[in-house]
């Protein structure tokens, strides 16, 4: 039992180090505010003790610089001590007695432990004790060190042989450790001098004493032998070291003549690449450059890279040596180094050190370095000149899937006690741990027969939930696997053989068969038969990938946020590959599990297509014809009942227990903390009407039926979906991970459109840095209605002012019809540069060439106040005191600014000054989105649904958001089920982070070492653009020329919508005057304004409140405002607030308060989070309501009206003061 004066002296202990490390973080500008407590760790131990005899292994024995006496008795600590006396090699115990009296032995206990030691050295004050093990892997490792050699010191090796240990005497330490070194140092043992604590070794006597030492030893061995590469070696660009431990410390010797002049503090012998950005910031003028050698693909990758390269620059490769370890060299010349690995044409002179792209000129360089040096360090690669064309090849994704599996896991929700925090600042505190009890899983088949619904639930809380769902889903995969093994033979009949004489095209990709071989492709199994039938007549490249699946889809709904933070631990049952496609370290877009050799399971997010709570979704469904659901509940009433909302007690369920209660529980325990509310007494007698008729038994009975129901709903809802798509776009939706993966692949199905990929990497950086999503601010603060339509509000004495809310048809599906980049991209010449520059605003839309130009714009002064409320050419920048950037409008002048022609064009024609074109890319531009585009827009049109309407409106913007995927952002992830392969991973200098999920299962998280640059990014750059070129014509040229610029104000922006203050006698009225620019079907039929001539028409304005009149709008930010309506309604809107919070906690005054009293609003909400895969309920005190906005200048004393930046009012502001 541990003592109050050991606590005492921890504690003292303790405090000591943190206030030493509490003075470190002080001059470093930290201040600490509380600490949360000391945390003792304690296990039971049993010391090491050595006694009698144990053989000396051969590859020690061999070595000859060991002594080890045959002892029967427990002294072998002594023998040890003594052996040091005795020359001779054969001992007796007469020979030990005679030096014996040498020491004073008295207060060890015998067989001496590891920690009596120390005992020993105090009794001999001129004595100390090294003591050495054998590891594992057969390697001599440090056991226990004294804090100095001493005048007679003792180097002791310690055997074991799992049941006993035993001490030995080591002679000579240099020859017992040579075999672990290098081969070229064994005939060099007398030569070499071994640090003790840390296991490497030095040429000089001199070079032992000073070098640092870390303090723990390594089996990676420091003498470096030569492993660098071959083709590295001949380009005679390094400068390679034949010592590793100091290799980094050489690097720095060879250019340097006074390595003293360095700040060396805390940087290691084998210095890491932290270290070095941790040298970097202590020696100010100082940068590094690291490189590495990628073994798997014999290629150089770049592990670390600096934003300037400061007037001291190195570069230096980090490879490499045969027993494991890692050593620096020194890169004398950076292009012979790159240029044979690189420069496959011979041309490049010059290449760049971050993305190993190849100039002719150094000025191209230059330029190219500006926009590289944003991005990760990373190898990159653009597609290949006749390997760049974009267009739909995945025609084998036409073929249904056969089987698909739908899955739900249900958790219990243990309590956690916690004691909540302080409410008046933010806080997050855990109160519930979800653990798996229960599953259900339904395999749909060609059969609706032979479908299968298994579901299981826990007998006891030791029961592995998701260990049994594996076993179980493992044997029905395989059967799966065994009925697609099932081959077929062609069977052809008389139709069939015309049918095949009389194609000329290929039925998949249309292709002629003049030139093709043409081939008949059949059916192994259709609607549940083996048939051997005619499917299709093929091409030969067709037929080849029109594979049969090799796996199974499983499809849970919400899977990235939570069934596959349950399903990820357990899929480490065996061996066999595990393929996460990240989102990021903690959430999957989805994955996949090899079950044998044939087969594997893909897991897939059903909410990534339909992102809807299954609740609404199944509102959606029609109410007959729902086979899944049939089959196990034939009864109308049953159907009906099962179709209505679900109703559980989640919180109620802590334990398993609570599942053989015989009573629904009470209304009480239905209460929703995640919700923070009870249900409505109408879903408890659902609940009550569902237990009963149904006939359940106890709570476990009730808790299936609703995992059942899940299943089944959601079955439904993804069957119906997969069956609208095969229809209306001829693929299948289980191929893909997501909707925009999907809708892509439509797009370039349906279109047969051919885009060609950039070739040319600064073409690519080029159109990235012309990349600006949408617009959102807030540009006047506060306003108020006052017209006839408020009634008793309204004030006849002062002017009719009309608050409005106008959203563009989908803005991003308008932008899509127009013109596109499409091929041949090619950069302008100067003299094309200089004749654009004159004619920029003779161009047009409809023009075969388009142009994307980099220019510097200045704004006017005498702009300013006309144009504060939404300046043009908006740009990416940090705002004053920001951390991060934000897509600003101001009134700054633009240097080197990225756009579409059209944009400029635009912006000019409203009186912004053009003063030079720096560069410009030309191509050939098409609509050949807007046939895609039509498509679903009268399909969204056909929609009898709101969410069928989304489904369409969504397959349209996510075309956009596939075209702006940044593929430098994406993670490498992999889950292994071995500590080799672990190990090998996490020694990789691109290893970043990982996490043990449990004994079978380690994620292990990377920097990608290559980036593929082959998506069309010019796609989004420009939709972007068009985008807002739309929003702009709208607001300049069409709401201000009507109204007046003086009768409006722009109150809000939000991308594809406006939020004005217009002053007019009759909003509605003037509404008819621009008709052919309003969408008014939403308004009622009796209202003057309805038509359904420009219903859900691209790009038209409508009223999103529907004619509604709202009476008072307040702004705080971006993405925080609220307005109420005449009928009392408040609409809020407050970004990472959750809906209920936002919708019972927040009202319109406490916008208002937080506007005019400048005051933050905290709010309690409760989520479900997980970290490491484990999933919880937390409870979060958040910031909800701010009055700071630093998107826009705030104007003292005027807390509604703001400037953007760069408005001359703010320079005349600053200068007064």
């Amino acid at each position: 039992m541990f003592t109050p004066d050991f606590f005492k002296k921890i504690w003292k202990k303790n405090c000591s180090c943190l206030q030493s490390e509490l003075s470190d973080f002080q001059a470093q500008g930290y201040t600490l505010t509380s600490i949360a407590g000391l945390e003792i760790r304690y296990v039971l131990l049993k010391s090491i003790r050595g006694s009698s005899y144990i053989k000396t292994p051969d590859a020690i024995k061999n070595t000859r610089s060991v002594a080890n006496f045959r002892n029967r008795d427990d002294f072998c600590f002594k023998y040890s001590i003594l052996s040091k006396h005795i020359i001779k090699r054969c001992f007796s115990i007469k020979l030990f007695s005679v030096y014996e009296n040498k020491y004073n032995w008295s207060g060890l206990k015998w067989p001496v432990s590891i920690d009596d030691v120390k005992i020993f050295e105090k009794n001999n004050k001129n004595t100390s004790v090294h003591i050495f093990c054998i590891s594992n892997e057969g390697l001599i490792e440090p056991l226990r060190l004294s804090k100095k050699e001493r005048d007679n010191h003792f180097d002791l090796l310690l055997l074991s042989n799992g049941k006993k240990s035993h001490f030995t005497y080591i002679r000579n330490f240099n020859k017992l450790v040579a075999p672990q070194m290098s081969a070229n140092i064994k005939k060099l043992t007398n030569k070499m001098f071994v640090c003790k604590k840390c296991m490497l070794y030095h040429f000089t006597k001199k070079s032992l004493d000073f070098h640092k030492c870390c303090k723990h030893t390594t089996n990676l061995p420091s003498h470096v032998n030569n492993t660098i590469p071959l083709n590295l070696k001949l380009t005679r660009s390094l400068v390679v070291f034949d010592y590793a431990e100091d290799s980094f410390k050489n690097c720095i010797r060879y250019k340097s003549n006074n390595e003293n002049e360095y700040d060396w503090t805390k940087i290691k012998p084998q210095t890491s690449l932290k270290q070095i950005v941790k040298f970097e910031k202590k020696n100010k003028t100082v940068s590094f450059n690291v490189f590495g050698w990628n073994e798997a693909n014999s290629e150089i990758m770049i592990l670390k890279k600096i934003k300037e390269e400061k007037e001291d620059h190195y570069d230096l490769l980090l490879t490499k040596n045969n027993e494991g370890g890692y050593f620096y060299s020194y890169i004398k010349d950076i292009n012979k180094f790159l240029f044979r690995y690189i420069s496959k044409s011979g041309k490049a002179k010059y290449i760049c050190k971050l993305c190993f792209s190849n100039f002719l000129s150094i000025e191209n360089l230059t330029t190219h370095k500006k926009n590289c040096m944003v991005n990760s360090p990373s190898k990159v690669e653009v597609p290949t000149v006749g390997n760049n064309i974009l267009k739909f090849e995945n025609f084998h994704h036409q073929q249904r899937i056969p089987f698909v599996i739908y899955l739900d896991f249900e958790c219990l929700l243990e309590k956690i006690d916690t004691t909540e925090p302080d409410s008046s600042s933010s806080f997050t505190m855990d109160y519930q741990s979800h653990k798996p009890y229960s599953f259900a899983y339904y395999i749909v088949g060609p059969d609706i027969e032979k479908n299968k619904l298994v579901l299981y639930t826990a007998k006891n809380k030791n029961d592995d939930v998701v260990e049994v769902f594996f076993k179980m889903i493992k044997r029905d995969i395989i059967k799966i696997d065994n009925y697609y093994k099932q081959i077929e033979f062609l069977n052809m009949t008389d139709e069939d053989n015309e049918r095949f004489n009389n194609t000329h095209y290929c039925e998949h990709c249309a292709c002629s068969f003049e030139n093709k071989i043409k081939t008949r492709d059949h059916y192994h199994y259709e609607n549940g038969e083996h048939t051997g039938r005619l499917r299709k007549v093929l091409c030969q490249s067709c037929n080849l990938n029109f594979k049969n699946t090799r796996y199974v889809p499983i499809l849970a709904h919400n899977l990235s946020n939570y069934d596959g933070h349950l399903i990820i631990k357990g899929v480490g049952y065996d061996k066999k590959a595990i393929n996460i496609i990240p989102s990021s370290s903690e959430k999957y877009i989805g994955f996949t599990k090899v079950v044998t050799k044939t087969i594997s399971m893909k897991f897939i997010d059903t909410y990534r297509f339909l992102s809807y709570s299954l609740e609404n979704l199944v509102k959606t469904l029609p109410k007959e014809n729902l086979i899944h659901i049939e089959k196990f509940f034939p009864k109308i009433w049953q159907k009906n009942l099962l179709l209505k909302k679900g109703i559980f007690c989640y919180d109620y369920l802590s334990n398993l227990s609570k599942l053989k209660e015989t009573k629904l529980p009470k209304f009480d325990d239905f209460f929703s903390k995640l919700y923070n509310q009870p249900i409505s007494q109408e879903d408890y007698n659902h609940a009550s009407t569902v237990f009963n008729t149904f006939n359940c038994k106890t709570l476990g009975d009730y808790a299936e039926l609703y995992l059942k129901s899940d299943v089944l709903q959601l079955t439904e809802v993804f069957e119906a979906f997969r069956n609208v798509v095969l229809k209306n776009y001829g693929l299948d939706p289980v191929y893909y991970f997501s909707i925009p993966a999907l809708s892509y692949d439509a797009m370039l199905k349906f279109t047969k459109v051919e885009i060609e990929l950039l070739t040319d990497i600064d073409q690519y950086c080029f159109f990235e840095k012309g990349l600006r999503g949408g617009i959102s601010q807030c540009s006047n603060r506060y306003a108020e209605g006052n017209n006839p339509y408020m009634e008793e509000n309204y004030n006849q004495n002062l002017p009719n002012i009309y608050l409005t809310y106008l959203d563009a048809n989908n803005l991003y599906g308008y932008a899509m019809i127009r013109k596109h980049p499409q091929k041949n991209f090619k950069w302008m010449t100067k003299k094309e540069l200089k004749n654009i520059k004159k004619n920029i605003l003779n161009l047009t839309a409809n023009s075969e060439e388009g142009y994307c130009l980099e220019v510097d714009v200045e704004y006017p002064d005498h702009l300013h106040d006309k144009h504060n409320d939404l300046p043009f050419l908006a740009e990416k920048k940090k705002p004053p005191n920001a951390k991060h950037e934000k897509l600003l409008t101001t009134f700054d002048v633009k240097k080197k600014y990225i756009c579409h022609y059209l944009v400029l064009k635009q912006a000019l024609q409203h009186g912004l000054i053009l003063k030079k074109i720096h560069r410009g890319i030309k191509f050939i531009q098409s609509d050949f989105l807007s046939k895609y585009i039509h498509l679903n827009t009268e399909l969204r049109r056909q929609s009898t649904t709101h969410i069928a309407q989304n489904i369409s409106k969504l397959f349209i913007n996510s075309i956009y958001g596939k075209t702006c995927e940044n593929t430098r952002k994406r993670v490498n992830l992999k889950a292994v089920t071995n500590w080799k392969q672990a190990v090998r991973l996490i020694a990789k200098p691109s290893f970043q982070d990982y996490t043990i999920l449990n004994e079978n299962v380690v994620l292990i998280k990377s920097t990608p070492t290559k980036v593929k640059l082959n998506k069309p990014i010019f796609l989004g750059t420009t939709i972007l653009d068009q985008s807002k070129i739309v929003m702009y014509d709208f607001h300049y040229n069409v709401v201000l020329p009507h109204f007046g610029s003086e009768n409006v104000q722009l109150l809000y922006m939000d991308t594809d919508s406006f939020f004005y203050r217009i002053e007019t006698e009759d909003l509605y009225e003037e509404f008819f005057k621009l008709k052919n620019y309003l969408d008014t079907s939403s308004y009622p039929p009796h209202h003057f304004l309805f038509n359904t001539k420009n219903a859900k028409q691209l790009g038209k304005f409508k009223d999103e409140l529907s004619g509604r009149v709202i009476t008072k709008f307040v702004g705080l930010a971006s993405k925080l405002y609220a307005y109420e309506t005449t009928d009392g309604l408040e609409y809020k809107k407050a970004k990472g607030a959750r809906t209920h919070i936002v919708a019972r906690e927040i009202n319109m005054n406490d916008y208002i308060r937080c506007l005019f009293d400048e005051i933050v609003m905290y709010r309690k909400m409760n989520n479900i989070v997980s970290k490491e895969h484990n999933i919880k309920t937390i409870v979060s005190n958040k910031l909800v309501l701010s009055f700071n906005d630093d998107k826009r200048f705030s104007i003292a004393g005027n807390k509604i009206n703001t400037l953007a930046y760069g408005h001359y009012k703010i320079n005349q502001a600053n200068n007064s003061e």
